[in-house]
């Protein structure tokens, strides 16, 4: 074997020593894998015999064009094995997803891949129904394990590759559990139930393995049911657990694939390409490309969306392009250029205080907006799916927003809403992209902590007697009737609006592997999630705070789970139950928890001088100071204190005055003969407030 042209510094002698060598080389290697052959008379127990009896790098060749009928056989593949179909009939690697496949695998329930280096090639694999998982790769240790508080379960395989390959059917097309290192190239995931490939963290596992989708093709069943709306082509979720890393995509790119009547779904994820796509909505169930719950740096570029949704439909909206994280778990870093819409939209973006966002040079020439705005950053979908609304000093501004070198975004005069900071913010908005007056910015204060840094009591107000308590170094989460450092907790406010939640005792964060999906409230399943403190990194868990109805009173609910989950307490145990609901209409609205749910969060009684105030008051007995008249309401409500002593140290920490004041009553105090200033309150059943006094 010779060459006529050279390489630099190597002549054609040479060279052909070298081509010598390495062909040496390859004819060793494939001498040691061995290729076993199934004809179209052989079911799936003989495949499986087949798996079993090969070795890792071997062939299993489906020696002829047809269908292979493997009568619903799980088959389990845990060694590195090739599965190549029959020589195709016009495969083109320039379409995307596959062609010319020969080789049909019916009946086919699940393959299961329990090892590194599967490949599938040329080949189609039939799922038996719509229920199944038709490729499998979860983990034994995923599927048992993920509920352990200091598991980590790093079982991504690699080496995994499906090459013009068709998977039809199914529930889902591939679920990978936490992820695996796999190559999709030239494959069509076809007539899913719910979702083509989905990673779905549920373990303490902090980052995927790098995944690749070249040229493929994703088309659902027609949506029907409860999710409908949720059929993704592709999702990549670290969201439904409460474990606080955001996931590397490690480089994951989604290119040049076509979408039909689905899409891209990214949570808690950073680093992923998403470009030089088709999407084409035909009936606007589903989010063309949807990114939630703190993830980050997401290109989104020279994608095309195709809005097909009929206009004399009133069922439904019309298409629903890019969706950012609209309930309270704002993403970051998202660039969204050079992308080409046609068609009647509902939105363009949508979204709730995002930041750091680039909207640059797309084309919406050919494209009419549907709705209010066609880019909307006060977008809070409980308000309008559930009734909930934010508290005023609790939304929150964009910052960093450039919309720059778009086009027609003046077409049918939509607006632009955005809640900007009064200063600062950083934003670039060209308003000559928008038609007169369209272009909305509302100037507002960044939101109010509702419990400043500090130590605190969380006392549950079904049950006054029991304290959120750590059971020594342990993970274990319980209740206690208390009141040494066990019961103590150190809450931190990290702005805008999460809390950080650390046992003082044990210096470990209160955490939860997971929170209620939607799917699991709407089939009912037993709520059985119980939270537990472990989490000592640098990414600490958050929790978002919620008013409880009086002041004082709060539900305490996992942050990144859109609030579908509150802590409470069973019997004296804690555990989340179900924040959300399904009604019989189809519409969804909170499902609010009784007192057992709600928690008083209380300054520790540890706080002995005014130098550990906070910075803002905090609240557990009511104190109104009344300017006018020179007198102070406190109110306080205690089942097993109908009575209690206050007294009043100035910031010196000297004693001033003491009072007896009565349960469920606002007990009027006359301030007139105490200085202006502020005052620590210490009570006899440990409820420890400021009074400001002016």
């Amino acid at each position: 074997m010779t060459f006529t042209s050279t390489l630099p510094g190597r002549s054609p002698k040479r060279l052909s020593l070298y081509c010598l060598i390495l062909f040496t080389f390859l004819f060793v290697n494939g001498l040691n894998a061995s290729t076993w052959y199934m004809n179209k008379t052989q079911n799936g127990d003989h495949l499986q015999y087949l798996i079993d009896q090969a070795a890792s790098g071997d062939i299993i060749y489906f020696i002829e064009a047809g269908n292979y009928n493997l009568n619903g056989k799980v088959i389990v593949v845990n060694k590195g094995i090739t599965f190549q179909g029959f020589t195709p009939n016009g495969y083109n690697a320039n379409v995307r997803g596959s062609s010319g496949i020969g080789t049909n695998l019916t009946n086919v329930t699940s393959f299961l891949i329990r090892s590194n280096d599967v490949k599938f090639t040329n080949i189609k694999i039939s799922a038996v129904n719509n229920e199944v998982v038709l490729v499998d790769a979860r983990s034994q240790t995923y599927i048992d394990n993920f509920r352990s508080p200091g598991y980590t379960a790093d079982d991504q395989y690699t080496g995994i590759a499906f090459t013009n390959v068709e998977l039809s059917g199914g529930f889902y097309s591939c679920f990978a559990g936490n992820g695996m290192q796999v190559d999709f190239k030239n494959v069509s995931f076809l007539d899913f139930a719910r979702i083509g490939y989905i990673n779905d963290r549920r373990t303490r596992v902090n980052g995927m393995k790098k995944a690749t989708f070249f040229r493929c093709k994703f088309k659902p069943v027609t949506p029907s049911g409860a999710f409908g709306f949720d059929s993704r082509g592709i999702s990549l979720d670290a969201g439904n657990t409460s474990y606080p890393v955001v996931w590397s995509g490690e480089g994951t790119y989604i290119l040049e694939c076509d979408f039909e009547n689905t899409g891209v779904a990214l949570s808690r994820i950073k680093n992923i390409n998403i470009s030089v796509n088709t999407f084409t909505d035909n009936n606007a169930y589903v989010d063309m490309i949807h990114v939630e719950e703190f993830s980050n740096n997401i290109l989104i570029s020279y994608n095309q969306f195709v809005c097909n949704a009929q206009s004399t439909r009133t069922d439904f909206e019309r298409s629903r392009i890019i969706t950012l994280d609209s309930e309270l778990q704002a993403v970051t870093n998202i660039n969204i250029q050079n992308n080409t819409v046609s068609g009647e939209y509902n939105f363009f973006v949508n979204g709730y205080a995002p930041t750091n966002i680039s909207i640059k040079n797309n084309n919406l020439s050919s494209a009419y907006p549907f709705g209010v705005n066609m880019i909307d950053f006060k977008y809070y979908e409980n308000r309008y799916k559930t009734g909930e609304e934010i508290a005023a000093n609790q939304e929150f501004v964009s910052r960093n927003i450039t919309i720059t070198g778009n086009t027609g975004f003046q077409n049918w005069s939509k607006g632009c809403e955005i809640n900007v900071p009064y200063s600062g913010g950083n934003n670039n908005i060209n308003s000559a992209q928008f038609a007169s007056g369209k272009l909305n910015l509302t100037s507002i204060n960044d939101p109010i902590e509702l419990r400043g840094t500090g130590i605190y009591e969380i006392v549950n107000a079904g049950n006054t007697n029991r304290k959120l308590a750590s059971d020594g170094n342990s993970y274990t989460l319980k209740t206690a009737n208390a009141s040494n450092n066990s019961v103590k907790w150190e809450i931190t406010w990290v702005p805008p609006f999460y809390y950080h939640i650390k046992n003082v005792s044990n210096n470990r964060h209160l955490e939860t592997h997971k929170g209620y999906t939607e799917k699991e409230i709407l089939d009912g399943v037993q709520e059985n999630v119980y939270p537990f403190l472990a989490y000592q990194g640098n990414d600490i868990p958050k929790w978002i705070l919620r008013e409880g109805g009086m002041s004082g009173l709060f539900k305490i609910l996992p942050a990144g789970n859109e609030k579908q989950s509150v802590l409470a307490m069973d019997g004296t145990t804690p555990k989340l139950i179900m924040h959300k609901q399904f009604n019989s209409d189809g519409t969804r609205s909170v499902k609010e928890p009784d007192n057992f749910g709600r928690w008083w969060i209380n300054p520790s009684s540890t706080a002995k001088n005014a130098g550990l105030l906070q910075k803002t008051p905090v609240e557990g007995l009511q104190i109104v100071p009344n300017i006018v008249s020179d007198i102070a309401s406190i109110y306080f409500e205690d089942e097993n204190n109908p009575v209690i002593s206050v007294a009043f140290y100035n910031a010196a920490g000297m004693l001033v005055r003491k009072e007896k004041i009565h349960t469920h009553t606002n007990n009027v105090l006359d301030v007139s003969q105490l200085a202006s200033g502020i005052y620590l309150l210490r009570s006899s059943n440990d409820f420890v407030k400021r009074l400001v006094v002016k």
